[in-house]
């Protein structure tokens, strides 16, 4: 198991930037990671995933929803084609802290053999992007 976890604090309360991570028809037009999601923030359904990693590799996942728990949770589960290979949770959390602003954090949970074996480089290309799309939802989420 491997696990990537980033935090930012943001100046907005918990509503205004739940609203901006659930409004996925509007990812493309801030958000530099992920870059689209088809589909709807709705616990089983399956979406499609465009990604950009800082790296500027891009990739389509096609996770399951797993968890929507307004307006603190929201969860989605993917695993590879092949079993056992590369299974990811994609966990956003956003808590209010003593000054009713939002502490925001994205965490992945990698398991499988892909896990043990992704080199430091993909794992910093990950964690590289996570940041990325923190600042930019906190310069949205900010300005709402």
């Amino acid at each position: 198991m491997k696990e990537i976890i980033t935090s930012i604090e943001i100046r907005s309360n918990p509503e205004k930037v739940w609203k901006v991570l659930t409004d996925f028809q509007l990812y493309k037009y801030w958000n530099p990671f992920i870059i689209e999601i088809a589909g709807s923030p709705t616990k089983g359904e399956k979406i499609k995933i465009e990604l950009r990693t800082a790296a500027q590799k891009t990739r389509v996942y096609r996770p399951v929803i797993t968890k929507v728990d307004p307006p603190t949770e929201l969860r989605w589960h993917g695993k590879a084609l092949l079993p056992l290979i590369l299974n990811g949770e994609h966990i956003f959390t956003i808590q209010e802290n003593e000054g009713h602003d939002s502490i925001f954090t994205q965490k992945e949970i990698f398991k499988g053999l892909g896990a043990y074996l992704g080199n430091a480089r993909m794992f910093n290309d990950i964690r590289k992007s996570f940041q990325m799309m923190n600042s930019s939802l906190k310069i949205r989420a900010e300005g709402y």
